[in-house]
Parts: C-alpha cells; structure tokens; sequence
C-alpha cells in the first residue's frame, strides 16, 4: 500500500510542476512578444526594436532562471522525504528552465520580426 501512495504522490507531483512549467512558458512567451505601445512604435528606430527584444528576452531568461530554482528545491526536497521523481533533482530543473529560456527567445525573436503595435 505504501508504494502505491507513493506513485500516486509522484504522480500528482509531477503533474503539478509539468502544468507550473507549461504555465510559466506560456506567461514568458507572452511577455516577449507582447505589443508595443502605439506612441513608443511610432517612434521607434529599427535599433530601437532590437533593443526592446533584447529587454524582453533578458526578462525571459531570468524567468527561467528564477524557474529552474524553484524547480530543483522542490525536487531536492521531495528527495530528501523519501518521494523523489525516478530524474535526478538537477535534470528536472535544467529542462525545465531549457523550455522557459527557449519559449523567451521564440518570442523575443518573434517580437524583432512582426514589430507588433497598438
């Protein structure tokens, strides 16, 4: 019976950071290819572009970073009580945060691109 609450423990755990890891990536994505304010885009020399892309891709990068941490407490922690995922704590964070910096630099490069404004 332990072993199966057990599972049934790590199953919910990992359930519960895949959709904070997918809800994350989403929010970055959408924080780097947000519009630009009407006024600011009316002005806005081609450099101008590339540096508000670069702004927001260093916004996602530290969203990743701050991902990955949290990430490998949690996990670290789970290990310690006895109800480690069968990934190594470290792995769990790196590919988390891997999938955040990646959503980060789809959508910053997606924002130089289109240039979206009001």
């Amino acid at each position: 019976m332990s072993d199966f609450i057990s599972l049934i423990v790590r199953l919910l755990l990992g359930c519960a950071q895949l959709v904070g890891v997918a809800y994350a990536t989403l929010v970055t994505w959408l924080m780097a290819v947000w519009m630009a304010g009407g006024h600011w885009a009316a002005n806005a020399r081609d450099i101008d572009w590339w540096v508000e892309g670069l702004k927001r891709l260093g916004g996602g990068v530290l969203i990743a970073a701050l991902v990955g941490g949290v990430l490998l407490i949690v996990n670290r922690a789970f290990a310690h009580w006895g109800i480690a995922m069968r990934v190594a704590p470290i792995r769990i964070a790196i590919v988390g945060a891997s999938v955040v910096a990646i959503a980060a630099i789809a959508g910053a490069i997606q924002f130089i691109v289109t240039r979206p404004y009001m």
